[in-house]
Formats: structure tokens, sequence, C-alpha cells
């Protein structure tokens, strides 16, 4: 009866079987307060390793992106996509410094590798990338430039 939904929802609230309910409730959040799950445990601590090789992964994509900028080096070279460097010819200078510090990086090795297996996986060395981080680092410097002068 749709009609009396109100009334049966104020009787119910008055039983012992509710109000049993709700103080376990209230119990076991209150013992709960400032602990946290195995699962939630482990989500925090995958989030956080995801988080620092991010951090590597762009910090060495920032540093090479300055160094072929202060070098005047051309970033990108014939065949970027091709994995195969033999056959295809230059694969450009920000890949080609990219592999060498993954010699050196699990990290970016990590990218690398995932770059080479995977068209569609996220490795922060795009194009579209290398050309948002040279607008950023070249305004940079040209506002110091501008600042020293």
């Amino acid at each position: 009866d749709w009609k009396r939904i109100g009334e049966k929802i104020l009787q119910h609230l008055k039983t012992a079987n509710h109000k049993s309910c709700v103080l376990s409730r209230v119990e076991f959040l209150t013992s709960r307060k400032g602990k946290l799950s195995d699962i939630e445990k482990q989500f925090k601590a995958e989030r956080r390793k995801t988080s620092e090789k991010n951090t590597v992964l762009l910090d060495s994509v920032i540093n090479v992106t300055k160094l072929l900028g202060i070098q005047g080096m051309a970033f990108r070279g014939h065949r970027e996509q091709s994995n195969d460097t033999e056959t295809h010819g230059n694969r450009g200078n920000f890949i080609a410094a990219m592999e060498l510090v993954s010699k050196y990086c699990p990290e970016v090795d990590e990218a690398v590798s995932s770059k080479k297996d995977s068209k569609n996986s996220i490795t922060m060395m795009s194009w579209k990338i290398q050309n948002e981080l040279i607008d950023i680092i070249g305004t940079d410097f040209v506002l110091r430039d501008l600042l020293n002068e």
C-alpha cells in the first residue's frame, strides 16, 4: 500500500530491529575510523608507485626536450613509427635520446618498450606531447631571457 508508505517507514524506524541495526552500523564505523582495508592499502600503494613512475618518466621527457632545444637539434626523424632503424633509417633525436635514457632508467624503459609494442599506449613521447613541451619550455626560456635583460 503505497499510500501509507510514510506511516510504515515511521513504524519501522521505531522497531527494536531497526534500532539494533543502526547501533551496530555506528559501532562498526566508529571502530573503522582511520583504518584502511587491505584493498585500500594496495590501491593507495599502487597509485603512489604509478605516480612515482610517471614523475620519473615526465622528468626524463622534459630533460631530453630541454637538451635537444638548447642544442638546436631536430626532434623527429623520417620514420618515427618504425621499430626497425636499420632498414627504415633515422627515427629522430628525441626517440634516440629516450632509448638511451631507457638503458639506465627502468621507468623510462617500460614506457619506451610499451611505445614499441602498442600504438595506443600512453608514454608521454608522442609528437603532440613533444610540441606542447617545446612551447612551454620555449616560452619559459624566452621569458627568462626577457627578464634578465
